[in-house]
């Protein structure tokens, strides 16, 4: 809970006051930010790195990036030049499948 503290000759300054334990005060500032971000406040948009297997978002808005790392891209790279060579074969995590 914010609480403005003034004290004589300085300037006004926010202190936050916490009434619960620190780990469900944590998971609160979490799902604050989480909305923020979800519901466009943050200025963030977020997009799905487009890299195979991979599940993170990143900050589109900033770039014109298509993955969340420099890693993620060399996967996405080389599995596109992997399809593009090797077109009739399995690739070699789905091997194990059959």
């Amino acid at each position: 809970m914010p609480l403005l503290c003034w004290a004589p000759g300085e300037r006004p300054a926010v202190r936050h006051w916490c009434t619960t334990t620190p780990v469900v005060a944590a998971q609160a500032e979490i799902a604050h930010a989480l909305i923020g971000l979800l519901a466009g406040s943050s200025g963030v948009e977020p997009a799905p790195c487009t890299a195979p297997g991979c599940v993170f978002f990143f900050d589109r808005g900033r770039s014109r990036r298509q993955w969340c790392s420099t890693g993620c891209g060399n996967r996405a790279r080389a599995a596109r030049h992997y399809a593009r060579h090797h077109p009739a074969e399995l690739h070699p995590a789905d091997r194990h499948a059959e």
